[in-house]
């Protein structure tokens, strides 16, 4: 009869033996199906190894009743080291079953990725995580694919070991293609630039001859008319000077003194020297302001196109003009507002278009301004080169860049309205 005493450790042996064998069989259970064939641990060994075990270990409890006392001391200790050797046995086998899962990392996909993502249940969706930078030190983040129930349009991110051995390793050398095509379809495709770069004109390139002056008043789009041929045109272009200043007259804004001014330069030719107007300034292809103040503020202002418009045209008789005008009310308020230059056109006297003193009120100034312009037009007019060469553009309408584009063939994309006036007056009639 098998000694009674024997059962607890045949029990705790028996029980020892099976966690072993479950250990085992859910280990092997786990990773099984990613498994290379013929390197796959068959679970019908392991299932009859269980048995086996069992059946040793239950059977000296099975044995007949008829056995002696005298021998159950030899058949309890024979159990024993039976019983030993079983175990050791099944601990051996399982180190090699646990040898050859080792030895077949590059079949084992890190287990969230044997998940299946071809299920076509709706309440599954495939979500693509995205590559994200880590601040901590040896890791290293990378897309991977995972199925989450019952979430959609989200993004997940993994985080992975850095990648050296065994499944994570695997893992990145699986997903590196998938890797790579999403990074190149999220890839930002910068935006077609197009060119800015206008193509500038030569003089004779023009659809008009040049010399180009401009006939209308200051404060009524002479440096929008300046910055529009500087854009479009290659050429000698001035805009207020026609003189390049001496080298040692060019600091602490000695220009003015020096004469360096287009309309200064055509004062001193017409009453100090007896020259032609256009003397020593004669070579320019465009004079986009002729005007300027006098020295002091009792002199008023300089305007070659009011006092000297015949000399104008006998300089250059197939010359270009251009008749810049805006509306008047708002040309009078940029006067105003352009330091003292209301009261210079006071001072100013151009008998006997504009005697001095005349604009002291706001409607003798309009009418100044108007009249300017009808003068131009009938000069013009009675001189039929300069009739076919004017152009007369109001400078704040929204087809003025048209209006040139058309009379001179430099693009509109050039014109726009510079040195726009915001100051207070400084005009003050009382």
């Amino acid at each position: 009869m098998a000694n009674p005493s024997l059962r607890p450790f045949r029990v705790f042996l028996f029980s020892l033996g099976m966690a072993v064998v479950m250990y085992t069989a859910a280990y092997h259970s786990y990773y099984s199906a990613s498994l290379s064939t013929g390197r796959s641990v068959s679970s019908t060994a392991l299932a009859l190894l269980a048995d086996h075990a069992a059946a040793d270990i239950d059977a000296p409890s099975n044995a007949s009743t008829t056995d002696t006392d005298s021998n159950n001391s030899n058949s309890s200790n024979a159990e024993v080291k039976a019983l030993r050797q079983k175990v050791q046995q099944l601990e051996e086998r399982v180190k090699d079953l646990e040898h050859k899962v080792a030895s077949t990392p590059e079949t084992l996909p890190h287990p969230v990725s044997r998940l299946s993502t071809t299920t076509t249940s709706p309440q599954l969706s495939t979500i693509t995580s995205t590559p994200t930078n880590s601040s901590k030190k040896n890791v290293q983040r990378f897309p991977i694919k995972r199925v989450y129930r019952g979430k959609t349009n989200a993004t997940q991110t993994s985080t992975l070991a850095k990648p050296g051995t065994g499944t994570a390793r695997l893992a990145k050398s699986l997903l590196s293609k998938k890797t790579n095509a999403t990074s190149t379809s999220t890839a930002t495709t910068p935006p077609p630039t197009t060119s800015t770069t206008i193509r500038k004109l030569l003089p004779s390139q023009l659809k008009l001859p040049t010399p180009i002056i401009v006939m209308g008043l200051q404060k009524a789009g002479t440096t929008s008319i300046y910055s529009y041929f500087t854009c479009g045109m290659e050429g000698k272009l001035s805009h207020y000077d026609c003189r390049p200043p001496p080298a040692n007259k060019t600091n602490g804004g000695k220009a003015e003194r020096y004469g360096l001014s287009c309309g200064k330069a055509m004062l001193w030719n017409k009453r100090a020297n007896n020259k032609p107007l256009f003397d020593g300034i004669d070579d320019w292809d465009l004079y986009s302001e002729i005007d300027a103040p006098h020295n002091n503020l009792l002199s008023g202002v300089i305007l070659p196109q009011v006092s000297w418009i015949q000399d104008i045209h006998e300089a250059f008789p197939n010359a270009t003009w251009i008749l810049n005008y805006r509306d008047p009310e708002k040309w009078l308020s940029s006067i105003d507002r352009w330091k003292d230059l209301r009261k210079r056109f006071i001072h100013a006297h151009y008998p006997p278009f504009f005697r001095k003193g005349r604009g002291k009120t706001d409607q003798q100034m309009i009418d100044f301004y108007n009249e300017q312009a009808a003068r131009v037009v009938n000069f013009t007019q009675a001189h039929p080169d300069h009739h076919h060469n004017l152009v007369q553009v109001k400078i704040d309408s929204p087809d003025a860049g048209q209006v040139l584009e058309e009379a001179f063939g430099i693009t509109q994309n050039c014109w726009g309205n510079k040195n726009h006036n915001k100051g207070d007056a400084y005009w003050n009639p009382n």
